[in-house]
């Protein structure tokens, strides 16, 4: 009986340890949640602090929020975790509290205050249509989990209606979540233009190059397609799920993900992976000299261009672009980045990306067993012809952030729409109906 006694009491004990353990972890987890998105909202969009905690983190009433100078910090239970902002960089979120964040600063480029240099107004007259259709697409439901903050057309290469929410306008910088995906395959292409990158050559991941690591065999191709086989789970709700912990647990995203084990052999399914994008982020970091050298040449061959100079990249404690899901930018700016996938690489007479890449970018993932995933952007074609988006034209390709952000491109229309949000993890926004409804308006 005592024996039995004894080892009731050590599972009971075990099991308080892991109860325990779980408790601290979300603690942990949700404080560096709380503080890189109020640091980013504050600095970044420019938004009252009261308004992000009554928007996007009404869930975590409970933990408490303080800005000083350029720190923020936030927590609850006595665990407490601290964010970092820089002038042009945003805000990085912290492992340790004294971290030491290089480089400083990025030059003046990504201060508040919308594109200079590049002013875009919508036409004086939108359709009354056109204007329900944009009301109808800003709407605010708490049922519904949906919580739009702007919405943008463009038609024929003009901004032909907008609308914003409260005090947000077209000067707002806002997140894009996973649309920065679409914006670091957007990069690699620009360096597989510059000669800098070959995406059928093995990936160049140290972790993975000792001899007889099966992780060698994926390409830099598989990492765009998210076919390379790592174990990554995807999932925003469990404290353990690699997600979360990459995202707020760990000061080197790529390390983090690199370091993972196959789960399948390369090349044999695609499955959804933030994981994969920070390490594709890393190769071309590396390729470019660092973040200083990614981030002049993301300026310079990409933004520049595209009058995006108030886009902002942000990066990790490890100096490493987040590629996954931190790049910010105004609605126009994201919507010129539209313009540029609807005009097939050219923006202004010069052919920014080439072809070829807009091609294979758009070409669906063989190995996607749902369809709808080409390389590092959403296409509306699946198997056996089948449309995600069933009522959207086939041609469509888009970049999609988890929060209800779009960024869609109809070629067949000569359309650009954007809406960026910040919806609920459950909200039940339809995507389909929503372009299908924006399209129908213009026509």
């Amino acid at each position: 009986m005592k024996r039995k006694r004894r080892w009731l009491g050590a599972l009971a004990l075990a099991a308080l340890t892991a109860v325990a353990y779980t408790a601290h972890e979300f603690v942990h987890l949700a404080a560096g949640y709380v503080a890189k998105q109020a640091g980013s909202a504050v600095f970044v969009a420019g938004r009252p602090l009261e308004d992000v905690r009554r928007v996007e983190l009404i869930e975590f009433d409970w933990i408490d929020v303080s800005i000083e100078g350029d720190r923020i910090e936030a927590g609850a239970f006595g665990i407490r975790r601290v964010a970092r902002h820089r002038p042009g960089l945003g805000v990085t979120l912290l492992v340790g509290d004294d971290d030491e964040l290089r480089p400083a600063s990025f030059g003046a480029r990504g201060q508040a205050g919308g594109d200079p240099g590049r002013v875009e107004e919508p036409l004086d007259a939108t359709s009354p249509r056109l204007e329900a259709a944009l009301t109808a697409a800003m709407r605010t439901d708490p049922e519904l989990g949906l919580r739009p903050w702007a919405v943008l057309v463009r038609s024929g290469g003009r901004i032909v209606g907008e609308k914003y929410s409260g005090d947000l306008g077209p000067d707002s910088v806002l997140v894009g979540w996973s649309m920065a995906k679409c914006v670091t395959g957007t990069m690699a292409g620009l360096l597989v233009r510059d000669g800098l990158l070959d995406v059928a050559a093995p990936a160049p991941v140290a972790e993975w190059s000792a001899p007889g690591d099966p992780r060698g065999a994926i390409t830099t191709d598989m990492l765009l397609r998210m076919s390379s086989g790592l174990e990554f789970r995807e999932a925003y709700t469990d404290p353990f799920a690699d997600a979360l912990r990459m995202l707020f647990g760990s000061g080197d995203m790529a390390g983090y993900s690199a370091a993972l084990p196959l789960d399948l052999p390369p090349d044999t399914r695609r499955v959804y992976s933030s994981g994969t994008s920070n390490v594709l982020a890393r190769i071309l970091c590396e390729r470019l000299g660092g973040s200083e050298g990614f981030l002049a040449y993301a300026h310079r061959e990409l933004f520049g261009p595209l009058g995006m100079h108030a886009a902002i990249w942000e990066l990790d404690a490890a100096g490493t672009p987040v590629g996954s899901s931190y790049v910010h930018a105004t609605a126009r700016g994201w919507s010129r980045f539209g313009q540029l996938y609807l005009d097939r690489g050219r923006w202004e007479g010069r052919q920014l990306l080439p072809e070829s890449w807009i091609d294979y970018a758009a070409t669906a993932t063989p190995t996607d067993s749902r369809g709808g995933f080409g390389a590092h952007l959403w296409v509306n074609t699946g198997r056996d012809g089948r449309r995600p988006w069933p009522d959207v034209p086939a041609d469509a390709i888009s970049a999609q952030g988890h929060a209800g952000q779009l960024v869609v491109a109809v070629p067949s229309r000569d359309v650009v729409l954007v809406r960026l949000a910040a919806d609920r993890d459950t909200a039940r926004f339809d995507p389909n109906a929503w372009v299908t409804a924006l399209l129908e308006a213009l026509h």
